[in-house]
């Protein structure tokens, strides 16, 4: 067996408004080489340590009862090879709704006498050994959408409350249009602190070739920032509310140099 690790730790900023949204990159890749498997290569991925800020330094340009933002409402995220050869195994987390918890595990366990692999057995009693990586964080408020393709990891972070408990599924939710919200103004929700900054990614996922590759690739990473900012006027039982919306894209090429892994 052989493998290696190639890391990439990289930083983005993008300013928006009077505030800096940015993205803090830490990224693992690793070629697993084997000589039992002389028809694949196993690519592992990981972002642990990964998160994003809508606002370098935890504050936001507006954080006032009728306006706020820019705050993060959504992440997107595409992770792919430029190689025709790969295609995603298994990949996490999976589809998640209303977790404090949100755990990515992307493992495959390799039958070494039988030539075979897949999903990691519940039992926990791997029948050869392990490869790849599971992991958690704390994403109180906000939900995951899972929608990897065959080519490509494909992840959807959502907010999914305000700061309050209420549930979110658009700026104007922002707005406390409950019967006591209204008797006080419509005054709008509290941002949960990881909508403005350090909001955790937790994306995973396994590459397998079809053929064994001795060829170089390069990861391709998308990562796509969603924010929002919501203004309300309110006059006599008239609430107004207007919104904004900005949309940030980070591209990453990440060389992973799979020539220099011999089995």
């Amino acid at each position: 067996m052989s493998d290696k690790s190639f890391p990439l730790d990289a930083y983005k900023e993008q300013p928006i408004a009077d505030q800096v949204a940015a993205l803090r990159l830490r990224l693992n890749a690793t070629v697993t080489q084997l000589e039992e498997f002389r028809n694949n290569t196993f690519i592992s991925i990981d972002f642990q340590g990964t998160d994003v800020a809508a606002g370098r330094g935890g504050k936001m340009s507006h954080d006032k009862k009728d306006k706020r933002g820019y705050y993060l409402e959504g992440v997107d995220i595409s992770i792919r090879l430029d190689s025709p050869h790969y295609y995603v195994k298994i990949d996490g987390p999976q589809t998640t709704m209303d977790a404090a918890t949100i755990s990515s595990s992307s493992q495959l366990d390799l039958n070494l006498s039988l030539g075979t692999f897949g999903p990691v057995p519940t039992t926990g009693a791997s029948s050869g050994m392990v490869i790849g990586s599971a992991f958690s964080s704390t994403i109180e408020d906000w939900r995951v959408e899972n929608i990897s393709g065959d080519v490509a990891i494909q992840h959807n972070y959502r907010m999914a409350a305000c700061g309050d408990g209420a549930r979110y599924n658009q700026p104007k939710d922002l707005v406390d249009m409950s019967a006591g919200g209204q008797m006080s103004g419509a005054p709008l929700h509290e941002v949960p602190h990881i909508s403005i900054a350090n909001m955790p990614l937790v994306s995973s996922g396994i590459f397998v070739s079809r053929s064994k590759q001795v060829s170089d690739v390069k990861l391709l990473v998308d990562a796509t920032a969603h924010l929002a900012y919501v203004e309300k006027t309110f006059e006599v039982f008239d609430v107004k509310i207007k919104t904004k919306t900005e949309r940030v894209t980070w591209s990453f090429v990440h060389l992973i140099p799979v020539s220099e892994v011999k089995e």
